[in-house]
């Protein structure tokens, strides 16, 4: 309890349709001694907009996200990478970087 826990994200993103905006974050599930799920929230970071001429083309992407580890639950806590777009897109995951900061 009192860690940040920073994590990076890099992945490739092929927008198929021009003008679409991208959001990444972490679902962020607390999880009780038992393992049982006691509240789920994002921690969503800036959008990322792909405008005119953007579809079909690869772009890579490095998203750093960042969440305090406050209590016991968060020390137990499940947190899932995620993406939403508003339009179709294809996502290849690269890497995902954690680090513990003290």
């Amino acid at each position: 309890v009192g860690d940040r826990v920073q994590v990076r994200f890099s992945f490739n993103a092929v927008p198929q349709v021009a003008n679409s905006t991208l959001e990444v974050g972490l679902i962020w599930a607390t999880r009780d001694a038992n393992d049982n799920v006691t509240f789920t929230f994002q921690l969503t970071t800036q959008p990322i907009f792909y405008g005119t001429g953007s579809q079909g083309k690869a772009y890579l992407n490095r998203v750093e996200m960042y969440a305090y580890i406050a209590s016991d639950e968060d020390r137990n806590a499940r947190a899932l990478a995620a993406v939403r777009c508003n339009n179709e897109i294809l996502i290849q995951p690269l890497s995902t970087l954690i680090t513990v900061i003290r």
